[in-house]
């Protein structure tokens, strides 16, 4: 698959401005990618393109300064990040990606998913080609701790929480330049 452009990049990325998501990409500058990944979640970087990114949390800086710069993420360690990020196939990574776009993360709640099946996937696979050909996945997501390529479609992606929230999910898309952090987040 190609790379996209910016277009499609940021038509792919808006799947996630109707719930409280976070996708943002950051540079790799580390061997141990999770080094780069902490710097993403506390928004202590740009994206190296200058692309996009979603955080649907952004007003709450205007209303509230005070807000933590990487709400809703808790201040994590790099220990405590490895110990909860598993690695999935892409196949699953882009189930994934499709599964953070409700709440609950469960595509049985989107509503009218069997029409929308195909088009969601196709966003997904958009925003993955961005760290192809070469990159590999990681998921907070329980399923991923027995088995590496979860079915997002039949399991809900629930595992361990990097927020205060009742669940979140993520994926963290590592490529030998960039890494991208998407997550979705059930703040009900």
């Amino acid at each position: 698959m190609r790379e996209p452009t910016s277009t499609e990049w940021e038509a792919a990325i808006s799947m996630y401005e109707e719930n409280y998501s976070f996708a943002r990409v950051g540079p790799r500058r580390h061997r141990e990618w999770i080094s780069d990944l902490l710097p993403i979640m506390a928004r202590e970087v740009s994206d190296p393109r200058g692309w996009a990114a979603v955080e649907w949390d952004e007003h709450l800086k205007k209303e509230r300064p005070e807000t933590p710069r990487g709400f809703p993420f808790r201040e994590l360690d790099e220990a405590a990040m490895a110990t909860h990020l598993n690695e999935v196939c892409g196949n699953s990574a882009a189930q994934l990606l499709v599964a953070i776009t409700d709440q609950w993360f469960r595509v049985s709640n989107i509503s009218d998913f069997t029409t929308k099946r195909e088009e969601l996937l196709a966003k997904a696979k958009v925003i993955l080609s961005r760290f192809q050909p070469d990159c590999s996945y990681y998921t907070n997501a329980g399923a991923a701790r027995q088995e590496h390529s979860p079915d997002f479609f039949k399991k809900a992606p629930s595992g361990a929480t990097f927020t205060e929230y009742i669940m979140d999910a993520g994926l963290v898309a590592v490529s030998d330049y960039e890494v991208g952090a998407f997550w979705g987040f059930n703040a009900d």
